[in-house]
């Protein structure tokens, strides 16, 4: 509702929005009566009450209610989460642990519960792979040098005013250390977790990465974090 209500002067459209930026209604009642839509559709969600009409509903609203946040100048990463709503919203999430499903027998393994999961791993690698890519691509010699990620580190901490407990920007070895750590835990993650040998190993790296961005560079996709527990049995 508050980005809703702010003046249309201040509103850009990301690249590529151009053409259906003006179907977006900004109206801020509307925004609210599809934020509650949102929340009691993801906790129904949750709990099974119609859980594929649920997870359907939670991901247009949510879309909407999230995607007002994006016309504003600054891209937030959280859209891994719609990724898996409509992974939901098409999988029978439903079939168990369900009110929906009163008195209806366990089911049984099936690709059909399968499948869904492997794609959320496949999901989860692409959102490391392309930045790592990237990276690599781009500035891959800077990067893993070490300066790169020291200048990262100090425009971060200027701009939130963040001091992580260990001014690790003072160690160039362990700084390259990290730079080139980063690029292989990306571009490798996907393929580890292909094999169940080595799936624990890209686990392991994704939490270390995430605590390890938060301590040190203020950034937290705490949000995606949790989307781990995929990988458990």
């Amino acid at each position: 509702g508050w980005f809703a209500s702010l003046p249309p002067d201040l509103r850009v459209a990301p690249k590529g929005w151009g053409p259906v930026f003006g179907l977006v209604p900004f109206d801020p009642t509307f925004a609210r009566v599809c934020q509650g839509v949102c929340l009691v559709t993801c906790v129904a969600t949750v709990c099974g009450v119609w859980t594929r009409q649920a997870a359907c509903v939670a991901l247009v609203t949510g879309l909407y209610v999230c995607g007002l946040t994006q016309f504003f100048g600054k891209l937030n990463h959280f859209h891994h989460l719609f990724w898996f709503a409509a992974l939901l919203a098409a999988s029978p999430c439903g079939d168990a642990l369900s009110f929906g499903r009163p008195n209806q027998p366990r089911p049984g393994p099936s690709r059909a519960y399968a499948l869904p999961l492997r794609l959320t791993w496949v999901m989860i690698g692409a959102l490391y792979f392309f930045p790592g890519f990237w990276k690599l691509w781009i500035s891959g010699p800077e990067w893993a040098g070490g300066e790169n990620l020291r200048f990262l580190m100090h425009e971060v901490w200027y701009y939130d005013y963040f001091r992580p407990f260990v001014r690790v920007d003072r160690y160039t070895a362990l700084l390259a250390l990290a730079g080139i750590g980063t690029i292989a835990f990306e571009i490798g993650f996907v393929f580890l977790i292909l094999s169940r040998r080595t799936r624990w190993i890209a686990v392991a790296s994704g939490v270390l990465f995430h605590i390890s961005t938060d301590l040190f560079l203020n950034i937290k996709f705490h949000e995606l974090l949790v989307c781990y527990v995929a990988f458990l049995d």
